[in-house]
């Protein structure tokens, strides 16, 4: 089908419905055209050129905001999951900081405890005094 002597609210359609242009946008198209005064009756063709760029541009403008809003959703939904898992890590490091804790605490109390070993006069103790080489 020749596209001369197309209607110009006929061409907007198509383009509407090749595009899945939303109907507020198709609404605010026709509304630039009969604003200055042409009527959707009036030949497409003068219009055409301009009419597919700007239909094809608010369709990439619809696909890459769909993809935009998709990423943020997935992005939110990583943060949240590492959020959680941050949670529960600093959950089980104070845990741990607790058990050592109580550990260094239960091994100080057992030092003060115990006797002091290797402090009785042995073979590897010293019974010269370091000092001058000769007797004093």
């Amino acid at each position: 089908m020749s596209r001369r002597g197309v209607r110009l609210g006929d061409h907007i359609e198509a383009l509407a419905r090749r595009t899945d242009a939303p109907s507020s946008y198709v609404e605010k198209v026709r509304s630039l055209f009969t604003a200055r005064g042409v009527s959707m009756d009036e030949d497409a063709a003068p219009y055409r050129e301009a009419l597919d760029e700007v239909f094809l541009r608010q369709q990439a403008i619809r696909r890459i905001v769909a993809e935009a809003m998709a990423n943020k959703v997935q992005l939110e939904r990583d943060l949240s999951a590492q959020g959680t898992t941050c949670t529960e890590q600093l959950g089980r490091l104070s845990q741990l900081l607790v058990l050592w804790d109580v550990s260094e605490r239960v091994k100080g109390s057992r030092r003060r405890r115990e006797a002091p070993r290797d402090l009785s006069p042995g073979e590897r103790d010293l019974s010269i005094v370091p000092g001058p080489d000769t007797p004093q």
